[in-house]
Formats: structure tokens, C-alpha cells, sequence
């Protein structure tokens, strides 16, 4: 067997307790671990022989060393693709691996690799371990093929299957008045470029201000195209308004995005049609409207990730939070993919006991019971919000209708990352 130990909670113990039902006799354990992880030595009294390594100045020689295993230890928990244990597929390997992602997405158990949970790491079925490793490299070997035949239809997917599916592009044309800040040229280009783009999906607005120019007679050979939108200034909802960079221009040009923002108010609606820049032949656009708000919840929702995977590679275990506060009996608000990522891991861990959920979107998950905001919600420990971005307005809310206690994820997150930590 080769196993290298790259984090701390896949070690060699780990290995160990998988084994008991093959016949291994000799594990060559790689020491190079990733950063902040520390290295667990076998057991003096071990029945099996042990060689070490610590780096090779060659990779062929470790594939040396790799083929003459019939067994490699996938070394991490979770992977972003997994080079490692598809390239030990690749070389006709049996490859031993978490039941998460990436690994369960190219391995099917007992066929060609074997999984196990990285939770509780019993003892493995005996299976003949030839027959997998002429099917790991078999799938491998399949795969390849089937991505040479199917990588030319990425751009077809792309173009017919994807993009089709996705939301309309509102893209504004501020027009002050074509005799003082525009040509007739210049704007009909503006107009002509949106409507030429390859993405279809685009509702073009023209915000007009008072004015006495021909703009109404040249937008009206575009009207019967149906793309276009004449609306005055004074009846502009909130959050409606994308912003077109002039041509030259980048999204990254930071000044540009903030003249534009600054033509809003708190609500999303124009303070002053006169504030917004004249930006008349762009033929970009990017979103603006409630844009403080979206990049609120999208760094709330980063932020959390980010310490939900480190608690991962420390531990993968939520239960120390539940077992300090002595809950046993929880619910869970919003049921989204957060929700249900919260939900099958408190479940996996055996943290709590997950006795209904809340949302008023989602009817339905599994056979947890599902109850509506307003409802008359049964006892428990707490409500766990998942949804961070809205835990203040959700709390509030929740306490008209409720007296359990109302917990957001990021309390849970940050105790178990800070236990960790010290």
C-alpha cells in the first residue's frame, strides 16, 4: 500500500482501521504534508512493515514506488479535482477514498476504487482488489476518450443549452440630447450594438430627458424589433438599471461604476436623471442595482465557506457546538443550498437532532417536516437560520411568532473555528 499523508486526519491510524480484511503486508508512508498539519507515526507493535519517504527531486520515482502498491490512500478529505488519486486510477491503482467530492464523482464503491467515510473510518469489505484496479484504469482510460469525443460540444452547450437558460441583460442608454452630448451617428452605433449582440436575452432601455431632438423618430424604426424600451426617467423601479460602459472601457475601471452608482439613491431609483453619465457606443453591461445588498450577501455567504472548509480539514466535526450549549432539538430556517448542506451535515455528524425546517419557498426535503413563517412552530432547542445575509430582519420577524431561541449559522461556524483554532 502507498499512502501519503498529507493533512492531520488522515493518518495512519486512519489507514489502519480500513485494512483489517486485506491482506496487506507493507504501507510506504510519504511524509509531505501540507501546511499546519502534523504527522502521526504507526504504532511500534504494528503487524505490518513500513518504509518512509519525504520528497523526490524525481516524480518517477515515486510512481515507481507507486506501482509496485496494489492499494493508495487518497490523502485529503476533499478535493477541488484530485490529480493525486486519479492519476494513482490512471496507473491501475486501487485507490481507498472518502465518500465526498471529487473522489465519489469518479469512484464507484467495490467496483473501481473503494470509499469509506472520512467520519468514521471502519474496517472495509474484502473485495478482489485485481478486478478493481483493471477497472479503475478501464475508467480512466473511458473517460479520456469520452472527453476527446465530447470537449468540441462545449461551445454548442455554451451557446444553445446554457446561455439560452439564463436571466435577460437590461442594458440603459442614458439620452440627454442628441444636438448637445450625442451624434445621431454615436447613438444609432449604440443601438446597433446591442442589437447585434450574440447573447439575446437583452431588454435595452433608453432613459430619455426632456428634449426637442428627432430621438423618438429614429428609435421608432427599432420599435417594431420588440428589444426596445422608450421610458421616461420619472417612472424608473428600483434596482432596474444595468450599467454600459462606454467602448475602451473595463469593468474594472472602478470610476466609471462609481459616477454611475452615485445617480441613485438608497432605494435603487434615480436622484437626478442629470447625474447619470451620457455613456452612449458600449457594448458591455454589467449589474448595479441593489448593489450594496448583493455584495453584502455574497461576502457573508464567502466568509462563511471559507470557515466551514477549514472546520473540514481540522476536524469535519459540528457537534462540539450542540454538546456545549446542551442542544439536542433543532430546526433549520431556509432550506436553500446552504440549508441543505447544514442539514446533511448535522445529520452525517450526528450533531442534533433535526426535527423540522422552516422556508417559505421549499415544500418539501426528504421527510423532514417543513413549516411556513408565520406557522405555529412545535418545541425545540433553537431555530438555525442558513440564510446569514437576512439573519436580522428573519430574527425579528421570527420573535413575533415565537419564543424558541434563533441562531445564525455564522455563531456556530465561528465557535467551532475558534475551539479549533486554540
Amino acid at each position: 500500500m502507498f499512502f501519503w499523508q498529507r493533512i492531520t486526519n488522515i493518518n495512519i491510524r486512519t489507514v489502519v482501521n480500513l485494512l483489517p480484511k486485506f491482506p496487506v503486508k507493507h504501507i510506504h508512508i510519504h511524509k509531505a504534508l501540507d501546511p499546519n498539519h502534523s504527522f502521526t507515526k504507526p504504532n511500534i507493535d504494528s503487524k505490518y512493515e513500513y518504509t518512509y519517504s519525504e520528497w523526490f527531486e524525481d516524480k518517477h520515482d515515486m510512481n515507481r514506488i507507486l506501482d509496485g502498491a496494489a492499494m493508495y490512500i487518497a490523502p485529503r478529505i476533499m478535493e477541488g479535482i484530485g490529480l493525486s488519486f486519479l492519476g494513482a486510477m490512471a496507473r491501475g491503482r486501487c485507490v481507498i477514498a472518502p465518500d465526498v467530492p471529487t473522489m465519489n464523482e469518479y469512484i464507484e464503491n467495490g467496483k473501481n476504487g473503494l470509499l469509506y467515510n472520512p467520519n468514521d473510518a471502519r474496517p472495509l469489505e474484502a473485495v478482489d482488489i485485481r478486478t478493481i484496479q483493471k477497472n479503475a484504469l478501464k475508467s480512466v482510460q473511458d473517460g479520456y476518450i469520452n472527453w476527446q469525443k465530447d470537449k468540441t460540444r462545449l461551445l454548442d452547450w455554451l451557446e444553445n443549452d446554457l446561455v439560452p437558460s439564463l436571466m435577460a441583460v437590461t442594458v440603459v442608454t442614458h439620452v440627454k440630447n442628441l444636438y448637445e452630448s450625442h451624434s445621431e451617428g454615436a447613438f444609432i452605433s449604440t443601438l446597433e450594438s446591442v442589437r447585434t449582440q450574440r447573447y439575446k436575452k437583452i431588454n435595452h432601455v433608453v432613459v430619455l430627458s426632456p428634449s426637442v431632438d428627432n430621438t423618438l423618430s429614429l428609435l421608432k424604426k427599432y420599435e417594431s424589433i420588440g428589444w426596445v424600451e422608450i421610458r421616461d426617467v420619472s417612472d424608473a423601479p428600483a434596482g432596474q438599471y444595468q450599467l454600459e460602459l462606454p467602448v475602451g472601457k473595463r469593468f474594472s475601471d472602478s470610476d466609471v461604476i462609481l459616477d454611475f452608482i452615485k445617480g441613485f439613491d438608497v432605494t435603487g431609483r434615480i436622484k437626478n436623471v442629470a447625474d447619470l453619465p451620457a455613456y452612449g457606443t458600449g457594448n458591455l453591461s454589467i449589474q448595479v442595482g441593489q448593489l450594496k445588498e448583493r455584495a453584502n450577501k455574497f461576502v457573508r455567504y464567502f466568509n462563511l465557506l471559507i470557515k466551514w472548509l477549514d472546520i473540514e480539514i481540522q476536524t469535519g466535526d459540528f457537534s462540539y457546538y450542540f454538546k456545549k450549549h446542551n442542544i439536542h432539538d433543532v430546526a433549520i430556517y431556509g432550506m436553500g443550498k446552504v440549508g441543505k448542506v447544514f442539514y446533511n451535515k448535522i445529520r452525517r455528524c450526528n450533531a442534533a437532532n433535526i426535527i423540522y425546517a422552516i422556508d417559505k419557498s421549499v415544500p418539501s426535503y426528504e421527510d423532514l417536516p417543513m413549516y411556513r413563517p408565520g406557522d405555529s412552530f412545535p418545541k425545540c432547542d433553537c431555530i438555525i437560520v442558513t440564510m446569514n445575509s437576512q439573519f436580522d430582519s428573519i430574527k425579528e420577524q421570527l420573535e413575533k411568532d415565537t419564543s424558541i431561541p434563533i441562531v445564525c449559522i455564522d455563531e456556530i461556524v465561528n465557535e467551532i473555528m475558534d475551539r479549533n483554532e486554540r
